[in-house]
This record gives structure tokens, C-alpha cells and sequence, in this order.
């Protein structure tokens, strides 16, 4: 008896430890992101109006530009050696933020060219929205489960849009000031939080998963660049209203809780894929619809594609929490990917934005049919890339093609299988959550390994195999993978 209620204490101060824990990293991360919108939308408190998300065009430029030169540098000094996982700290980008946005106010920037308090100001925000992000993203995948890093992220970005929305209401010093407050409460959670840090295990390849990862990151560079062709299109035109009209607090609050209702959906199990075949193509109705709709009703579209995209990055970010967790890649790695490209890209899409802008105003041509023909083109390209098949990486261990007993054939092209997998599932009436099982047993993973990969108890992953073979009538692991490999053959064809 007296055991029993120990185990009970001990578990119960387990929980209460863990809903601290994750209550201080949800709250630190709301801050760190909330922070680094007020830098962000206003040039460092240096402007008080924005349109969409772009506060100074040129400031805007030099920040992603910033963004892809230090995830470049951050990452090839990893490459090297020179960075260990994990070994980036938060203090160069807290300093330089938060000096930065005392820098920004009226008297002090009055002794810099404006020119030169641009580039300051913006390769300062850029360089801080790279360190914190790898900062935070190796934190979270240090948590114990994916569950609880996947819970704090979406929470986390859900409560920053409730204090970014607050924070726009201040002006001033009022607004700098509590901007720094917000990065340094960040860092002190932050601090504390790595207290509970987990070691974590390494696996420098992403194997079957490769190609998943690519369509991916290409998606999402396309999805960012048509942002800032979008609002560096319309700025200074008659039909600036196609952003400069849109709410983007309630499509930051919207685009939070669909991410957050998406993420748990899932089963905690995120597919970039899923939502971005949702998402492109939603976008590409829209812009197509744009010169119908007008300059008047152009809002609806801004509102669509940043709601969209929106959407889309904040899933992303739970995406590489999943793949960090379920393949051991480094979150370092993914991290300057993620900071890198899509400053790249934005960098890339503000400027044609920019070009575009000049060549209507130079030939008469109308803007929104300049936009649409400019934009359309790269969505379409995205939504092929997410639904394209692909010829598949196909690589086998064995030199004679053949796999060992039990063990799956390793394909860089996940779609095959999940589709040969989903055709089983059809044909044999197996559950949603006997499908999950399906895909990764049909790659030769271990019980143990399915219930860490699904968040479920082994004994439910065994319940869930035995349903499985007497459905499909399967003798054993390997009739089973020969099964899928017989499936995703007829779907080659």
C-alpha cells in the first residue's frame, strides 16, 4: 500500500513538473515569436503603419536577405565542426534585438543616414530571427515527447497572436520597451526550460523520407515568394487594398487554430503534403479570380493567400518538430533551412514584386493582370510538385535486390508506400489508426519503434499488428511487407 502511494506522489509530481514545464516553454515561445513580429512589422519600432506584413520595403528586403546569409553561415559552420547541435545560444540575438529597437527610436536613429539605418536595423533583425529560431526549435525537440513539443508550438503560436494584437496597440517607447521585455522574458523561460533538456541521437540521413522533405521546402518557397510579389506588386498602386485592407490579426488568429485543430487531427503525426494540397490550390483559385473581383474586392484575395500561407508555415514548423522526433535529423540543420529559405525566397519575391511594380507604371498594364499572370504561374508549379508522384529514389540495401527476412524495402519515395498502404486499408477495412500502424510496420519497424513514432502504448501497437494480419491475412511481418510491395508495384504501373 504504502509503495503504491509513492509510485502515485511520484507520478503525480511528475505531471504537475511537466504542465510547468510546458506552461513556461509555451509561454516563452509566445513571447520570442511575438517579439520578433513587433521587430519585424515595424522596422524595429521605427515605422508605425504597415501594409500586410511589410512595414519598409527596403528594410523588409535586407532582413530575409540577412535571414538566408546567416542560416547559410550557421550552417556551414555546423557542417565543419566548428558548431555542435545544440551549441547555439540566444544571447548575440537578444543583445542585438533588443539594442537594435532602442537604436530605432527617433533621436538616436537622427545621427545615422537613413540609409544606413536600414541596413543596420534590418541585417540585425535578420541575423536574431535565425538564432532564435534554432535556438528554440532544438529546445522543443529536446522535450520528452513530440506530443508535448508539438502541444507547446501550437499553443505557443496561438497565444502569440493574442499578445502581438495587444502589443500593436502601444506606440513609442511604450511599444520598444515592452518589445524587450517580451524577448527578455523569452530567455529567461528559455534558461530555465534547458534545465530539463533530453541528449539527443543523431541520424545524419533523412532515407525514406527524402524526397517528402524536398516537395516540401519547394512548396514552401513558392508559397513565400508569391507573398512578396503580392504585396510589392500592389504597394503605391490603386489596388494597394489587396493587402493593405486585409486583417492580419484575424488571419494570424485564424491561421493559429487551424494549425493547432490540423496538428491534433493528425493524430500528432503532422503532414506538410496533406495540408499543403489543400492550401496551394485554394491560392490558386483565388489569384486566378483576382482581376474578375477587382481592385474593391482584391481584399479577399490577400486575405486568402496570407491566411494560406499562414497556415502552411505554422504547420511546417510542427512538421520539423515530427521529423526531428520520428528520424533524429538535426533540428539545427532543418532550422536553417527553414529561416534560410524562406528569407531567400521572400528576398527574392518582395524584388520582383518591385519589378513588376515599375514595369505596370512604365507600360500602362493593369496590376492585378500582372500579378495574376505573375503569380499564378508559380502556385500552379507548387500544387504539381505536391501532387506529383514522383519516379521515386528507389534504392536497395542489397546489391541482389533482394531485402532480408523482416526487413522493408527502403524507398526515398514515401508516397508509394502510404498509397499502396492506403489501397490495403480499403480493401482489407482497416481503421485510420490501423493504417498509421500499416506504414511504418510495412518499413520493417519494430512494435517498440511504432508506439514511440505514433505516441501510443505498446501493447495498443501490438493490439493494432495482430487486427492487421488477420485483416489482410498476412503471415508475419515479411508476407506483409511483400504484401505492400506487391500493392505499391500495381501503382507504379
Amino acid at each position: 500500500m504504502g509503495v503504491s502511494l509513492m509510485s502515485m506522489m511520484k507520478a503525480t509530481r511528475g505531471a504537475i513538473s511537466t504542465c510547468f514545464l510546458a506552461a513556461a516553454m509555451t509561454i516563452g515561445f509566445a513571447s520570442y515569436k511575438a517579439a520578433i513580429s513587433c521587430s519585424y512589422r515595424t522596422a524595429m519600432g521605427s515605422v508605425t503603419e504597415t501594409c500586410g506584413y511589410v512595414s519598409d520595403v527596403g528594410f523588409m528586403i535586407v532582413v530575409n536577405a540577412s535571414s538566408f546569409v546567416t542560416a547559410l553561415i550557421v550552417y556551414l559552420l555546423y557542417r565543419k565542426g566548428v558548431v555542435a547541435e545544440g551549441g547555439i545560444v540566444q544571447s548575440p540575438a537578444i543583445i542585438a534585438l533588443s539594442t537594435g529597437m532602442l537604436v530605432s527610436r527617433e533621436e538616436a536613429a537622427s545621427a545615422l543616414p537613413a540609409e544606413i539605418l536600414v541596413v543596420i536595423l534590418g541585417a540585425v533583425c535578420g541575423f536574431s530571427i535565425v538564432l532564435l529560431c534554432v535556438v528554440w526549435i532544438d529546445t522543443l525537440v529536446r522535450l520528452r515527447t513530440m506530443k508535448l513539443a508539438l502541444l507547446v508550438l501550437v499553443l505557443g503560436l496561438t497565444l502569440k497572436e493574442v499578445v502581438y494584437a495587444w502589443a500593436c496597440g502601444l506606440s513609442g517607447i511604450t511599444f520598444q520597451l515592452f518589445t524587450v521585455g517580451l524577448l527578455l522574458l523569452s530567455a529567461i523561460l528559455l534558461f530555465f526550460s534547458n534545465r530539463n533538456r533530453r541528449p539527443v541521437e543523431l541520424s545524419q540521413t533523412l532515407e525514406e523520407d527524402k524526397y517528402s522533405f524536398v516537395k516540401s521546402f519547394i512548396a514552401l518557397f513558392i508559397l513565400v515568394g508569391i507573398v512578396g510579389i503580392i504585396h510589392t506588386t500592389v504597394i503605391g498602386s490603386s489596388a494597394e487594398g489587396v493587402v493593405g485592407q486585409v486583417d492580419m490579426d484575424l488571419a494570424g488568429e485564424l491561421s493559429s487554430i487551424a494549425a493547432l485543430v490540423i496538428t491534433v487531427a493528425m493524430g500528432w503525426n503532422v503532414s506538410t503534403l496533406k495540408v499543403g494540397k489543400v492550401a496551394f490550390p485554394c491560392v490558386l483559385v483565388a489569384l486566378s479570380l483576382l482581376p474578375l473581383l477587382g481592385e474593391s474586392n482584391g481584399a479577399l484575395v490577400g486575405f486568402i493567400s496570407i491566411f494560406c500561407y499562414e497556415v502552411y508555415s505554422k504547420v511546417f514548423l510542427a512538421y520539423i518538430l515530427c521529423e526531428c522526433y520520428r528520424t533524429k535529423c538535426s533540428s539545427l540543420t532543418l532550422s536553417c533551412f527553414f529561416t534560410g529559405g524562406t528569407g531567400g525566397s521572400l528576398a527574392i519575391g518582395l524584388s520582383i514584386g518591385l519589378l513588376l511594380s515599375s514595369f505596370s507604371a512604365g507600360h500602362e498594364v493593369s496590376i492585378l493582370a500582372l500579378l495574376t499572370v505573375a503569380a499564378i504561374y508559380p502556385i500552379a508549379l507548387g500544387t504539381m510538385v505536391l501532387y506529383r508522384r514522383g519516379d521515386g529514389f528507389r534504392f536497395i540495401h542489397k546489391s541482389d535486390g533482394k531485402s532480408e527476412p523482416g526487413q522493408a524495402i527502403q524507398v526515398d519515395e514515401s508516397y508509394e508506400l502510404e498509397t499502396a498502404c492506403r489501397s490495403i486499408a480499403d480493401e482489407s477495412g482497416l481503421t485510420p489508426r490501423e493504417l498509421d500502424v500499416l506504414v511504418v510496420l510495412a518499413k520493417g519497424r519494430s512494435a517498440k519503434h511504432i508506439a514511440d513514432e505514433l505516441c501510443i502504448a505498446e501493447n495498443t501497437a501490438w493490439v493494432h499488428i495482430k487486427s492487421i494480419y488477420a485483416k489482410t491475412g498476412a503471415h508475419g511481418k515479411q508476407g506483409l511487407i511483400d504484401l505492400v510491395e506487391e500493392a505499391r508495384a500495381s501503382t507504379v504501373r
